[in-house]
């Protein structure tokens, strides 16, 4: 009975396998960069873009992803650094603390909180708060996943998700990342009403880019 379940086994492991050599590289229509731009408002909720600028050629190499956006935005007291990426290929979502660790940041604290979108419900979200070594100000930032079966604080979770939905379904999967940092750094600690406020400008950030993706992100 015991070789019945590992031949079983095995046969699982091999169908597994044919079946992701088999499938297609890329999603098909694979989107491009412009028009992945095109899905991210560069208005809403009283926001605008200050500045728009490109992540650096390593970055596209490493990540190999359809598109990053990166924004700074506004709404004259408030201003933050947002990024947006997506991809039809798991490794192009990857742990953003290594970015902050290379960024002469360091990682004061670390916590899951809950963004309350309108159109997509309560997201689960990871919040850091960063220390800048070059400016000794400390500022907030957080960040969330998409897999195909929802949104996710961590990218181990949207790893799984989308592993999953690709044995189920034999096709590459699509997934996205949300990355916000507050750029009013300050000497003290961020206030309760700070972190509110970023979560906030995530939440209307996502709705934004939910309603002019129609569903898609």
């Amino acid at each position: 009975m015991k070789y019945y379940k590992l031949y079983l086994l095995i046969l699982i492991f091999a169908a597994t396998g044919i079946a992701i050599a088999m499938r297609p590289a890329v999603i098909r229509d694979r989107p491009t960069e412009a028009w992945l731009d095109k899905q991210v408002p560069r208005n809403f909720d009283g926001y605008y873009v200050t500045q728009d600028y490109k992540m650096d050629p390593t970055t596209y190499s490493t990540l190999k992803p359809y598109g990053i956006i990166s924004r700074f935005m506004s709404n004259g007291p408030h201003a933050y650094d947002s990024v947006f990426i997506a991809s039809d290929n798991s490794l192009s979502f990857h742990d953003p603390r290594v970015c902050f660790d290379t960024q002469y940041n360091d990682i004061l604290s670390q916590q899951t909180d809950l963004c309350h979108t309108k159109t997509i419900g309560n997201v689960p979200v990871t919040v850091l708060l960063l220390k800048d070594l070059k400016t000794q100000t400390l500022n907030l930032a957080c960040y969330c996943f998409k897999g195909p079966g929802g949104y996710f604080a961590d990218q181990d979770t949207q790893h799984f998700d989308l592993f999953k939905h690709e044995l189920l379904t034999a096709e590459p999967q699509e997934g996205a990342f949300w990355r916000v940092i507050d750029l009013n750094g300050t000497e003290s600690e961020p206030t309760t009403a700070d972190k509110k406020n970023m979560l906030q400008f995530l939440a209307d950030y996502m709705d934004a880019i939910h309603i002019r993706s129609k569903g898609r992100f």
